[in-house]
């Protein structure tokens, strides 16, 4: 499933299952999208730690294209 490509709304309905999702765009398989606590959050690996952010999603993410399956 990590090459094929999908909208965000077909990538969200994965994560709503328990996986994770990033863009090919991106170019980082430690920079994905998950639920965690009720909320979509981003996790990027830091230089110490892991760093969770709330996701502000953009229409960037909405139009894109490019999402995959970790």
């Amino acid at each position: 499933m990590e090459d094929t490509q999908l909208d965000f709304f077909e990538a969200l309905k994965m994560v709503a299952d328990g996986k994770k999702m990033t863009r090919v765009e991106w170019n980082d398989k430690q920079l994905y999208g998950y639920l965690k606590d009720g909320f979509l959050q981003l996790h990027k690996n830091g230089e110490k730690d892991d760093v969770f952010h709330v996701w502000a999603i953009k229409d960037g993410d909405l139009y894109g294209e490019d999402w995959i399956i970790l």
